[in-house]
């Protein structure tokens, strides 16, 4: 995504792992994240899941993003104030984004599914 979003090296990036894994319920990363927020000239928040949320011959066991994720993209969606924010999701499952959709800080949310060429066109949005 950082990648994708940098345009390939010609849009400069910050990348602040604000919870360190999609399982993680670690928050202590969302104060940096908070902070690059609030000097950025506009937002991508990264959320979904990963192969350790589901895998083949391995169920997910909600559709509810962790606490800990949803907990970030409220305080980095609302430390951007009037910055364009866009939600990212990378997953192959089904995940209930309502709440993203309700937050009025969240200008747009993505689904591009897992990672692959479909995030190549980040840049663009």
């Amino acid at each position: 995504v950082v990648d994708a979003a940098g345009d390939g090296g010609a849009i400069q990036t910050t990348y602040v792992p604000g919870v360190p894994d999609v399982l993680s319920n670690d928050t202590s990363g969302i104060p940096a994240a908070v902070a690059a927020a609030k000097d950025a000239d506009a937002v991508i928040i990264a959320l979904g899941t990963d192969l350790d949320w589901a895998a083949e011959g391995h169920d997910a066991t909600s559709i509810q993003f962790t606490a800990a994720q949803l907990e970030l993209a409220q305080k980095v969606a609302e430390a951007a104030g009037d910055k364009p924010v866009i939600a990212v999701i990378l997953t192959a499952t089904p995940l209930d984004a309502s709440a993203l959709l309700k937050d009025d800080n969240i200008g747009a949310v993505a689904h591009l599914g897992q990672p692959s060429v479909a995030v190549a066109g980040l840049a663009e949005l």
